[in-house]
């Protein structure tokens, strides 16, 4: 009977949840005192203990003001152990190991011994710095100042519009390294990129790029790593060409001609921009072989080779046409013959004068011998 009733109790889900949840509770508790006791250490104790910090910043340290060095690693491991009243403030400071002193030390690969500052060294702590040494490549130091150009990405304006100029503050940069990788450099250079097309003027800052020839990045150290790119941007100005005249069939025998352009002097080109853009004059021809009287008369804009179309396709020229008389011409030739000949008329009357006066003398002598 009484075996009964304690398989009731057993099999019953409540119970069974019951003695689980009051473990549950005595486990939580158990812990939780465990850590306190722990954690709670009396003030009159110290305590050593042991941190590790990864990713601490390497630094340069002494080097020869004309020693370039390059290849060094950026960061390392720092394990400190010391009293922890002590870690405490150094965790609390910006950590970094620097390098043994260099100077004096020969060009080349070297291996070089990471050290901590005198500042934590003195401190009392304890460190190991993993690796504790690294390999750097010394070589003579070199400058050179250089002028900053630009890259423009395609589509970085949108359509209709176009980059009228580009400035750059500032507009060179100081570039310091390894004698060997400064006569490296090729270009200084930054790229100008927008995830959409732009239509108006922006300034934004962009980073410099240094590169050689190949277009390999170069390790030289620069005196600024942006510059502030400010770019114009204005809407396509349409190209234009001037007009210039072509006359043709002119007849200056019979007429006078004076000819001038109605409207605009200038017409729209379509095409190839490499080519539009170099163009400046276009030609327009006029047959006036057929134009006696004065009038305005449309000439045919030529297309220069590489242009697709010209906008007019033809533009009005005035031409005033002046016949030439002929017969006025010719009394007008004799008059100036006979104004510029006055003498002319004078010396022929002169010589028939002559003339007559010596038949008379003649006569007369010859009477006179008769008589005799």
């Amino acid at each position: 009977m009484k075996n009964n009733n304690h398989n009731k109790w057993t099999d019953n889900i409540w119970f069974v949840r019951i003695i689980a949840l009051f473990f549950a509770i005595f486990l939580y508790a158990f812990v939780a005192s465990e850590n306190n006791r722990f954690d709670i250490q009396p003030s009159n104790a110290s305590i050593n203990v042991t941190e590790t910090i990864s990713n601490v910043p390497v630094q340069l340290g002494p080097v020869d003001d004309d020693v370039f060095v390059s290849n060094l690693q950026e960061n390392v491991s720092l394990r400190v152990t010391g009293p922890q009243n002590i870690i405490t403030q150094v965790l609390a400071q910006d950590l970094y190991v620097v390098t043994e002193d260099l100077r004096g030390s020969e060009m080349g690969q070297q291996q070089v011994r990471l050290e901590m500052p005198d500042e934590l060294e003195e401190s009392g702590v304890e460190y190991q710095i993993t690796p504790s040494r690294v390999i750097v490549d010394l070589d003579r130091l070199a400058s050179t100042e250089v002028d900053i150009q630009y890259e423009i990405e395609d589509g970085l304006v949108g359509e209709g519009y176009e980059v009228t100029n580009v400035t750059m503050e500032p507009a060179t940069v100081t570039l310091t390294g390894r004698e060997s990788t400064i006569e490296d450099i090729d270009r200084v250079s930054v790229k100008i990129t927008s995830p959409e097309p732009i239509t108006e003027t922006f300034t934004r800052e962009v980073p410099i790029e240094i590169r050689d020839s190949a277009n390999n990045l170069l390790d030289v150290n620069a005196n600024i790593t942006n510059t502030t790119v400010t770019v114009e941007i204005a809407p396509t100005a349409e190209p234009v060409a001037n007009v210039s005249l072509n006359i043709v069939g002119e007849n200056t025998e019979a007429y006078n001609y004076n000819y001038s352009l109605v409207g605009s002097e200038q017409v729209t080109l379509e095409g190839d921009a490499s080519i539009i853009n170099n163009i400046n004059q276009v030609t327009a021809t006029l047959d006036v072989s057929n134009i006696t009287n004065s009038g305005t008369f449309p000439a045919t804009i030529q297309i220069p080779d590489g242009v697709n179309s010209v906008t007019p396709q033809t533009v009005d020229v005035s031409v005033t046409v002046t016949p030439i008389e002929i017969n006025s011409q010719v009394e007008e030739v004799e008059e100036v013959e006979e104004s510029a000949n006055p003498d002319v008329n004078e010396e022929t009357e002169t010589s028939v004068m002559s003339e007559t006066d010596q038949s008379s003398s003649d006569e007369s002598v010859v009477t006179e011998e008769q008589i005799d």
